[in-house]
């Protein structure tokens, strides 16, 4: 009996590490995404000084309210008197509508997107995300991913 129960105390244990090895990997990953993102400002496009769109969805949110908002932005982007600017910002709208339409449910942690006129990024973070979030500037805005990054020395409320 107390080899089965050594057994079983090994296995929980592997598993907690298993589990703290596959978080650590998580972290690992998106704080290489973030480096990515971060120095991905602007250079693909010149002329083109907000084309970058970030969107960050919380787990929840409805597809259908993605998908309308991305058409009102793309129908907006039209505006847009740039032709540069114009052209990069409906290219990284128009491949966002393609990988959305990709999607039947969201991640169990939301979806954080990435798209530009030449890279579109769909990532679910390791934790999940609090606000929702759609932003075209000239950089992509990790901010958010950054935060889950940090460990909180707090407790409680």
């Amino acid at each position: 009996t107390n080899y089965l129960h050594t057994m079983h105390s090994n296995n929980n244990n592997s598993n907690e590490d298993s589990s703290a090895a596959a978080a650590a990997v998580g972290m690992y990953r998106q704080k290489r995404l973030i480096d990515t993102l971060n120095n991905a400002k602007g250079k693909h496009v010149v002329g083109a000084a907000t084309s970058m769109v970030t969107l960050l969805i919380p787990p929840g949110t409805q597809l259908v309210r993605v998908t309308k908002l991305l058409t009102a932005e793309l129908s907006a982007a039209g505006c847009i008197k740039s032709r540069l600017n114009r052209h990069a910002v409906t290219t990284a709208l128009k491949s966002l509508q393609v990988r959305m339409k990709t999607l039947s449910v969201l991640p169990t942690n939301g979806l954080a997107c990435f798209a530009d006129s030449v890279d579109c990024v769909l990532y679910e973070p390791i934790a999940p995300l609090n606000r929702f979030v759609y932003l075209c500037d000239s950089e992509f805005h990790v901010d958010a991913l950054l935060e889950q990054l940090q460990e909180s020395d707090s407790y409680g409320y």
